[in-house]
């Protein structure tokens, strides 16, 4: 796996730019989409080396701290949303970063 952080500016200082747009496919549901060329030019210079985030040393745990999956204390899913996996009528509870 790849992982780069590539800074927006880099990005524009080379043509192209970052535009993010949310779709609200359904109440509960929302799609990111992006636009400006950007991110097909991040990829590129990713795949480059270009912004390579050096490897952890062996050993190392992430942070983690914040994050909070089903299960834990902080997560609550939505009113009238099922917690359990699969089964009929079986929702998860979508949190999206993009629409408030």
């Amino acid at each position: 796996m790849r992982v780069a952080l590539v800074p927006v500016a880099a990005v524009r200082a080379q043509g192209f730019d970052v535009r993010v747009a949310a779709l609200r496919a359904v109440a509960h549901l929302s799609y990111a989409m992006f636009s400006g060329g950007g991110l097909g030019w991040a990829e590129t210079a990713m795949k480059r080396g270009e912004f390579a985030v050096p490897a952890a040393p062996p050993g190392t745990q992430p942070d983690l701290t914040g994050l909070s999956v089903p299960g834990s204390r902080k997560y609550r899913p939505r009113a009238g949303s099922s917690s359990r996996a699969g089964g009929a009528g079986a929702r998860a509870p979508i949190r999206s970063p993009f629409v408030t």
